[in-house]
């Protein structure tokens, strides 16, 4: 089954309530830019608060966003009263979250057999090429 569709006609209302429900992405400053169907954006605006000792962002919170995305964008594509939660995710850094104003972690999504979901997520380098990406 593929189908992008979502089975919820007030799925934005529904991922922006839950999010905002979510305390680790208001401790981060977190916030969504775009809600569709099978998609969802993430925003992390890069601070001292979310850099490691390198001053890098930390993986930490790179990993937080994907997540928080790839969930998301899941839920799009659920019936009301349905939920997501992640099971298993890997993530791949391949290059440091650096020099950029803000993150974006773009979350997609399409439904899967039975009840488990394909999820992708990739952040954008501040040159434009991926730096991470989780499945």
């Amino acid at each position: 089954m593929n189908d992008s569709a979502p089975k919820d006609p007030n799925f934005d209302a529904r991922v922006r309530t839950s999010f905002a429900k979510q305390g680790l992405m208001e401790t981060l400053g977190a916030s969504i830019a775009r809600v569709s169907p099978g998609l969802v954006d993430v925003v992390l605006p890069t601070s001292p608060a979310v850099a490691q000792q390198h001053g890098f962002v930390h993986a930490g919170a790179v990993a937080s966003i994907a997540d928080s995305a790839a969930g998301y964008a899941a839920l799009t594509l659920m019936p009301p009263g349905a939920g997501v939660l992640t099971a298993e995710f890997k993530i791949n850094l391949l290059a440091p979250a650096m020099g950029s104003a803000s993150w974006h972690a773009e979350g997609s999504s399409r439904l899967g057999a039975r009840s488990h979901l394909r999820r992708r997520m990739s952040l954008p380098s501040a040159r434009g090429r991926r730096s991470s990406s989780l499945s």
